[in-house]
């Protein structure tokens, strides 16, 4: 396991200066603030210590070698055939688009047309909307003598009996 000895010593001197700092600010006494200020330099340079080691494992491109001009042409760029491909990246190759398809891919099929609705087709369907109607979705007795709909869900009371708690008694 490799550390990063820049890391780990920015983070334990930024909290040995930090704790230093706030001990003398707080008026803590000298030995006090000494012991403080390696504690939690040595805490955070071991917080350090594993957050790098985790990183390194889980987040490896993170810490990746190559620079943003570096990266953007070698995507813009096909991969030599010597040159094994990374795992990481897609070759996406459209037809025509100047380079040949590999023998193993097969030619997309033509578009299929929509299929044709014959005319005896359609009326019976603008027939059978007709049949449908919005009458016939409500009954006649129904729309003609709708129901009022109810006024509350609640049972009355009033605000006085609101404020009144029952007794535990």
């Amino acid at each position: 396991m490799s550390v990063d000895i820049r890391i780990v010593s920015i983070a334990a001197a930024g909290a040995a200066f930090l704790s230093v700092l706030t001990g003398l600010l707080s008026r803590v006494a000298f030995g006090t603030v000494v012991l403080r200020a390696v504690l939690s330099g040595l805490g955070f340079a071991a917080l350090a210590v594993g957050i790098s080691f985790l990183v390194r494992k889980f987040l490896p491109e993170i810490l990746s070698g190559s620079t943003s001009g570096e990266s953007v042409s070698t995507l813009s760029s096909a991969p030599s055939p010597q040159e094994p491909m990374p795992e990481h990246r897609v070759n996406v190759v459209l037809p025509g688009g100047g380079e040949e398809q590999p023998s193993d891919v097969e030619p997309l099929s033509p578009p299929s047309e929509p299929p044709n609705v014959g005319e005896a087709e359609l009326r019976d369907f603008e027939r059978e909307a007709e049949e449908i109607g919005a009458d016939s979705l409500v009954p006649q007795g129904e729309a003609e003598n709708p129901e009022p709909p109810p006024t509350t869900a609640r049972p009355p009371a009033s605000f006085d009996d609101l404020d009144v708690l029952p007794d535990l008694d």
